[in-house]
């Protein structure tokens, strides 16, 4: 009997071009496949989750199977998003001093 209450994260790391990528997909799918929920969460830049699945994905999760959802993470866009807080965030707390 599985149980669902347990939580477990996997990373995948590693150099360039040794198949993170896959290796994520692959444990996705055959956890997903044994009928744990699974959210397979991507922070690489490339994207490279779209063309194993071959469907478009974004931060939100998109669900790829009966147990598999995908996020791919846009980093670039997450920090420009902080960035631009943390500056108004500042202009707030200036503006409280004077």
């Amino acid at each position: 009997m599985i149980s669902h209450e347990q939580s477990y994260q996997y990373f995948f790391t590693g150099k360039g071009g040794v198949g993170k990528s896959t290796s994520a997909a692959l444990r996705a799918v055959f956890l997903s496949e044994k009928e744990y929920r699974v959210a397979l969460v991507s922070l690489d830049p490339a994207h490279n989750q779209c063309d194993i699945f071959e469907m478009p994905f974004s931060d939100k999760a998109r669900k790829v199977g009966s147990n598999l959802f995908v996020i791919e993470v846009d980093q670039e866009r997450w920090i420009k998003k902080e960035y631009e807080r943390d500056k108004l965030l500042n202009k707030i707390n200036a503006q409280k001093r004077d």
